[in-house]
């Protein structure tokens, strides 16, 4: 039986059915071969496959008996090319089908397209908001507890693909074939005690250093299930009061929404999230002079940016401290830039994008964009707990 998702056998229990899927990118490799199950033979209770796939890719091998209602089998993280799989048969008849496991979609401080420029003086390094070994007692970085996990990588293949200048990246740098890595007298490469011998300023550790890196991103969308959407709040000639403060802007209840034109926050002008909310900007997001944006401590939002981000004057106040509870998605090849006087807390995924960062505030989270520079003594601090609570693509 054929049909479009992939190719399927139904057999009974000497044997069993293979599944054809199509591959799925990942934001951390080239994910271009379709896994295939073949070779079907039963033996001793048992079914064993052929498993024809990539090197270096875990797949899950899920049954079924009706196509629709999926169990998981067994998780095979084997790195060759083809490997054998055995499951246990069952004395119904079964379908079977194989594919990826999913990849988190933020596993780099910093993953770009094109080049990245670090021409400023701070750390791009990581921590674990999940494990109170690498974070404060709230989960929030703490430079005392820092590893060694900002990795950043470029799948370009041009002459100082990444410039690290007096940066000092805790992690790896991967670059694409061809492409090299310029490192300034007081930046550096390396793991944690690298840094510690003032001999090794401006070197890159030995192993630090890739140049095979690819990449394929997925493109950002819309969640298919966005919506109904609800109206957003605008007071304008009355602004409220909550808490004290008047807000220009205010989503205090969960849904979606939508912005039909520019959003723009001036001096005195101010947003509040106090809600679990997903918001579709269609036009530009400006903030500037003494405007902001405050996230609720329990609230988060998901930013879908139809138009360029351009974040300064007060900020993004993330006052939950988690970076996975403000997530920003930018469509198409618009600038991302951040210079507001709050840490930037959060992740942005704008594969079409040049995302600049300024200033004297830190980024907390994650970075995917085509071009990034980073300058001021700015630091970019990777919260390596996104790699388990995703998203996954």
């Amino acid at each position: 039986m054929l049909n479009k998702r992939g190719m399927y056998a139904r057999k009974y229990r000497f044997a069993c059915a293979a599944v054809l899927l199509a591959g799925l990118y990942s934001a951390a490799a080239l994910t271009t071969i379709a896994p295939v199950l073949t070779n079907a033979t039963w033996s001793g209770d048992q079914f064993q496959f052929t498993l024809l796939g990539e090197t270096n890719v875990a797949y899950i091998l899920e049954s079924s008996s009706n196509l629709r209602n999926w169990t998981r089998a067994l998780t095979n993280s084997d790195p060759q090319t083809t490997r054998t799989i055995t499951a246990p048969a069952t004395n119904a008849q079964t379908f079977w089908r194989v594919r990826p496991v999913p990849s988190p979609l933020f596993e780099y401080a910093v993953l770009a397209q094109g080049n990245v420029n670090l021409s400023g003086s701070g750390w791009i390094n990581s921590f674990d908001s999940a494990d109170p070994n690498y974070s404060n007692p709230i989960g929030r970085y703490d430079p005392t507890k820092q590893k060694a996990g900002g990795h950043v990588a470029t799948a370009s293949r041009t002459p100082i693909a990444i410039n690290v200048g007096n940066t000092k990246v805790a992690g790896l740098v991967s670059t694409g074939p061809g492409a090299s890595v310029l490192v300034g007298p007081n930046g550096g490469v390396g793991s944690l005690p690298w840094f510690l011998n003032p001999a090794y300023g401006g070197t890159i550790e030995p192993g630090y250093l890739s140049n095979t890196f690819r990449v394929v991103l997925p493109r950002p969308t819309l969640p298919t299930n966005f919506g109904p959407v609800l109206p957003l709040p605008q007071y304008i000639l009355y602004p409220p009061m909550i808490g004290g403060t008047n807000y220009k802007y205010a989503i205090l209840q969960d849904g979606d929404y939508r912005f039909p034109g520019d959003l723009s926050l001036g001096s005195g002008e101010k947003m509040l999230i106090d809600a679990k909310a997903r918001l579709h900007i269609l036009g530009n997001t400006t903030v500037s002079g003494s405007g902001y944006i405050l996230l609720g401590p329990n609230a988060s939002i998901e930013w879908y940016a139809s138009g360029a981000v351009n974040i300064g004057g007060g900020g993004f106040i993330n006052d939950s401290g988690r970076a996975t509870n403000f997530s920003i998605f930018v469509f198409n090849a618009v600038p991302v830039t951040y210079s507001g006087i709050a840490p930037f807390i959060g992740t942005t995924y704008a594969p079409f994008s040049p995302v600049t960062l300024s200033g004297t505030s830190d980024a907390i989270g994650a970075i995917v964009c085509t071009n990034f520079t980073l300058t001021g003594s700015m630091g970019v601090h990777f919260d390596e707990s996104l790699k388990s609570a995703g998203p996954f693509y």
